[in-house]
């Protein structure tokens, strides 16, 4: 959801140095650098492909700019803008887009703080898709933090998708001081509420100048989605970037779910994989579980039935290491994910929530799964499946995308005897979410404690691996050090 399409887009402009531009530059593509490339515009270095076309099928006067991803490939376009005209304010970010074909594109405003692990205002519009065939305003509205240190404004194309975009503007965006609706009001003040109650920066927050923000931002609101902007912005004030808003299924999710049946997950929902490697070494590939989603519990428990079924099944081979791979480990929920590995978890507990008013919960075994409770349980049961070569070497991949459950899924490994992890830093989401549902069918992902992992070590930013090295060598590199403890 909002969360895992943040580390998306920051992996996208990381290492970005362009300076920043007073407003939008060349927004509506009319200005073509000597390379034949729209100026001002930048195309993050391997996501996906870009093409100009200076008029013909031009929603304005200049040009406008074609974006494509292919399967497995996204693509994006994006644009550094200087902050110091915005900051504090409500800003609208609005383009024109039309696509090729019904696909997954939107816009995007990423708001950078001084310290990088609290953002201000960032949000996609991923979910609402482009026209198909012909031009659509698409727009995104946020307050930007006073803090703000960049805003980064761009489009983006998931997997196989064709765009083009137009007539891009960033401007301030003053209510009109028309009353909300009722409905609209109560709506905010329910999510303010639950913000208010639960979340981890609850008691440092101003919330009479959030709350008369929030109020001010939704003049004219007639609906529940018309208030998203501005809890998103209540969010954002928060300062720290995990807890998210995620908008009502779509009704192809819903379908998508129906038609699936009580056994398996709905259609597109990606699942664990395994196989042998050279003989010896059992690969594990987890990615992310979004379990509040249509069909949610019936693909929870599928996830772990997979990887308990791929795990047994690996187990039968003389194996002398494992490799779990969990660089497209988005996150979403853990603890199908941990019920899944449990043998190769080890001794528990394997890591803790913590919170300032209560003691903390360690991760641990109850009952034949994982759960999290006050006090270690003596004496500690069995894992809920046996593994011959549970204890062998462990070869842990992490990288950007390892995100929220993700991470949490590698520190429960972190501190086992035998695991060594290889990759890059992970994508910093190292904190534990309540998802609380809204009347409409929205969910509001609040942060409300912080994470360890089995060592007593807390975590604020991101892991870090034990050996740093390129997402596309970390496998091999991994399998070297698995073959070295084999011998």
């Amino acid at each position: 959801m909002g969360r895992i399409r943040l580390a998306m887009l920051t992996a996208l402009i990381a290492g970005g140095a362009q300076a920043a531009a007073p407003s939008v530059l060349n927004g509506d593509f009319a200005q073509v650098s000597p390379g034949g490339q729209p100026a001002a515009w930048l195309v993050p270095q391997g996501q996906g492909t870009q093409s100009f076309t200076s008029d013909k099928g031009r929603y304005g006067k200049g040009g406008r700019l074609r974006v494509s991803g292919g399967p497995g490939a996204n693509a994006a376009v994006v644009q550094k803008i200087d902050p110091a005209p915005y900051r504090g304010k409500l800003v609208r970010l609005r383009a024109m887009l039309k696509a090729a074909t019904p696909s997954q594109t939107g816009l995007y405003l990423l708001v950078l703080r001084p310290d990088p692990y609290k953002f201000g205002f960032t949000q996609d519009n991923l979910g609402e898709a482009a026209s198909v065939g012909k031009w659509q305003a698409s727009t995104i509205t946020g307050r930007i933090a006073m803090d703000a240190t960049a805003i980064w404004i761009g489009l983006k194309a998931v997997g196989d998708a064709d765009v083009s975009i137009d007539d891009v503007t960033l401007e301030e965006a003053r209510p009109d001081g028309t009353p909300p609706s009722p409905a609209a009001l109560a709506y905010l003040d329910q999510a303010i509420a639950i913000l208010r109650a639960q979340h981890i920066n609850s008691a440092r927050a101003d919330w009479p100048r959030l709350i008369a923000d929030a109020h001010a931002e939704i003049a004219g609101a007639k609906t529940s989605v018309d208030t998203y902007p501005a809890i998103r912005d209540v969010i954002a004030a928060l300062g720290e970037k995990h807890s998210f808003l995620a908008p009502p299924p779509t009704q192809a999710e819903i379908d998508a779910a129906a038609h699936a049946g009580p056994n398996a997950p709905p259609l597109g929902v990606e699942m664990p994989s395994t196989r042998l490697v050279t003989g010896r070494i059992g690969l594990v590939r987890m990615p992310g579980l979004n379990s509040f989603a249509p069909g949610g519990s019936v693909s929870a428990k599928v996830y772990t039935q997979r990887l308990r079924a791929g795990l047994e099944e690996l187990d039968k081979a003389p194996l002398c290491g494992w490799i779990v791979d969990l660089r497209n480990d988005t996150g979403g929920d853990m603890w199908p994910m941990l019920n899944g590995i449990d043998p190769l978890l080890g001794a528990a507990p394997f890591g803790f929530f913590m919170s300032a008013n209560r003691p903390n919960r360690l991760w641990q075994r109850a009952d034949g799964r994982i759960v999290s409770v006050v006090g270690a349980t003596n004496p500690p049961p069995p894992p809920a499946f046996a593994l011959s070569h549970a204890a062998a070497p462990l070869a842990l991949l992490i990288g950007t995308r390892t995100s929220s459950s993700g991470e949490l899924t590698a520190l429960a490994l972190i501190g086992r005897p035998g695991v060594r992890s290889f990759g890059t830093n992970s994508a910093g989401y190292l904190s534990s979410n309540r998802v609380a549902p809204l009347p409409d069918g929205a969910h509001l992902g609040v942060t409300v404690e912080r994470v360890g992992d089995r060592t007593g070590k807390v975590y604020s930013g991101t892991i870090q691996p034990d050996v740093p090295i390129e997402l596309g060598a970390a496998e091999q590199a991994a399998q070297a050090w698995l073959e070295q403890r084999c011998k």
